[in-house]
């Protein structure tokens, strides 16, 4: 079901995008894979597809609170409610699989290593361009922590200015908002800095993945998480013709390639 928004991004009527989806397996290990900050599961089944089908494992994407509705929606949820529908499917697979995996695409990348920190059942965890620095300085932690009350009142919905890009996203079938909404935005940040100072007591085997291409996250992002997470066996891939969307991109064959293998191996070092 496609969004309906106006030029400024608003919706001119709520639909709620259906997407979420679950990909059956013939293995005991299961892949939670997250969608990022304004967007929905379209933008990574095409890449979850290619690992259920690789590895075996089931996979399961689910639409964050807050997306695939409204960018009002979103401004009234924050990372407590992210990250609790992430524990709720977590706690809902380990019912039915022995190996717990979680992936994300940007703000999902940091919901991955966030349930990485708080649950000692994860794996193994992947980030795909998680946004620990942005290239656009407006939306720097200063500016969106010093400036966010005073602009949630004139201008609480922030236009993206890679709207090329995401427009041409959207013919592949990608459905995301044409907008960020500041106090969510703030909220993710917040997310940031939680992930950020926990990474160090991380255990699981990660994977840490990041486009060269990228145009909203500096592609430094990728090499400081990996120093961040000190306590663990950590790969680390750069996509040398990716944008900020990898899994639609050119290279989602490499990425898939990269976390079935990641998966295999955490799985066989189990001992199953």
């Amino acid at each position: 079901m496609a969004l309906t928004e106006t030029r400024e991004g608003l919706p001119m009527k709520k639909q709620v995008a259906e997407q979420s989806f679950e990909l059956q397996g013939d293995s005991n290990a299961a892949l939670l894979f997250l969608h990022g900050f304004t967007g929905t599961p379209s933008e990574i089944y095409p890449t979850a597809a290619l690992v259920n089908q690789q590895s075996g494992c089931t996979v399961s994407g689910i639409v964050l609170p807050g997306h695939g509705t409204s960018p009002e929606d979103l401004d009234n949820t924050s990372w407590r409610d992210w990250t609790a529908a992430v524990e709720d499917e977590l706690n809902r697979l380990s019912t039915m699989h022995q190996h717990l995996f979680v992936a994300g695409l940007s703000m999902g990348g940091l919901l991955s290593f966030y349930a990485a920190i708080q649950r000692e059942d994860i794996k193994g965890a992947v980030s795909i361009n998680a946004p620990v620095f942005t290239r656009n300085p407006l939306t720097t932690s200063f500016f969106v922590s010093a400036l966010t009350p005073l602009l949630g009142l004139v201008k609480p919905y922030y236009p993206k200015n890679d709207i090329d890009i995401g427009l041409e996203l959207e013919k592949q079938g990608r459905q995301a908002y044409h907008c960020y909404p500041v106090k969510s935005f703030r909220s993710m940040l917040h997310l940031r800095k939680l992930v950020l100072s926990g990474l160090s007591s991380v255990t699981c085997p990660a994977l840490v993945m990041q486009s060269l291409q990228d145009e909203v996250v500096n592609a430094s992002s990728g090499r400081h998480l990996v120093n961040r997470l000190k306590r663990t066996q950590v790969s680390y891939q750069e996509l040398e013709h990716s944008t900020h969307v990898a899994t639609m991109g050119d290279e989602m064959e490499s990425i898939a390639a990269s976390i079935s293998r990641f998966i295999d191996e955490a799985v066989q070092e189990k001992g199953d």
